[in-house]
């Protein structure tokens, strides 16, 4: 039953209401070991990508697995000595992946296989990416050498600065929002400090790398505007009916603790994206709220809270 619960509340907060604003959805993070080990399996130069993934007899599917081999020879190609190297390649398994699982056509992928990625024209915004990518990395490599310029007190002051929230969570009143904004910083200041976030990621997010900063790591990604856990009510009945029924059912000591963390987290996650969306459309997002409540209904009854 928890399984059910956790699967429908996951789809409702990645689709149902996603912020629209956010450069790329969610992916499982991977070690920097990972990556560069990606690369290290890769076939070298000169070598085609088809030895190992054959196209004959006719078109067939192909997994990106099979498609994002040497991550370092996408465009534009990180060389050897390129500034965070590591850091670049655990952040580039990521956005290829997710820009080859959301936007490439079968063509895409065969030509990349069969010729390799800089003989292609790549689809989307991906070398616009990878490009982002490589400036942060120069830019990220001098600001570790200025400590003081990356601590969390800066990363909290850049990522959730004023102008940052310029054009966001319009339709909430004065008190409201500010309250969002001020937990968002708290919240992000407090979750630097104790997870001891890296300096490459500091720096990062210093620099306005945003939602970019933290593929590749162990963060989660919940830091948008506001940040997951900022949004006590949304003035939505149904969303805080839902807020209302997933509160109650968390202080059920019945309630295995995995399932409860599990639930508080996504209701967090459902309710800042909700937050998120510009005003007239957030009150069509209540049907979210309504859909997730069945769910929580049926959980509270099966545990017998």
């Amino acid at each position: 039953m928890s399984t059910r619960l956790i699967l429908a509340l996951a789809t409702l907060t990645a689709c149902g209401s996603k912020q629209p604003a956010s450069p790329m959805p969610t992916l499982p993070t991977m070690p920097v070991d990972a990556a560069v080990a990606v690369v290290d399996a890769a076939p070298d130069a000169g070598e085609s990508f088809a030895d190992d993934v054959h196209l004959e007899g006719g078109p067939t599917e192909l997994a990106c697995e099979d498609v994002i081999r040497d991550l370092a020879a996408y465009p534009p190609a990180l060389v050897d000595d390129a500034p965070e190297r590591d850091w670049n390649l655990a952040i580039r398994a990521h956005v290829i992946e997710e820009d080859c699982e959301h936007g490439w056509s079968f063509e895409d992928k065969q030509c990349v296989v069969a010729r390799g990625p800089a003989a292609c024209t790549l689809p989307g915004q991906l070398v616009e990416r990878l490009t982002k990518l490589g400036e942060l990395g120069e830019k990220t490599t001098a600001a570790r050498a200025k400590p003081s310029t990356i601590g969390c007190k800066q990363v909290v002051a850049n990522h959730y600065g004023a102008v940052r929230w310029q054009g966001k969570l319009d339709g909430f009143d004065t008190k409201t929002r500010n309250q969002m904004i001020a937990d968002s910083r708290t919240l992000m200041q407090k979750a630097c400090t104790a997870e001891t976030w890296t300096a490459s990621t500091r720096a990062c997010l210093v620099l306005g790398g945003a939602d970019l900063c933290f593929f590749g790591t162990n963060i989660r990604r919940m830091w948008g505007y506001p940040a997951d856990g900022s949004v006590r009510l949304l003035g939505i009945p149904d969303c805080d009916q839902y807020d209302a029924a997933v509160t109650k059912l968390a202080t059920c000591i019945k309630l295995d603790p995995s399932t409860r963390e599990s639930l508080l987290r996504m209701a967090a996650a459902l309710k800042a994206n909700i937050a998120a969306v510009p005003q007239v459309e957030r009150a069509r997002r209540g049907q979210s709220c309504r859909a997730a409540l069945a769910p929580i209904a049926d959980l509270a009854t099966d545990a017998g809270c």
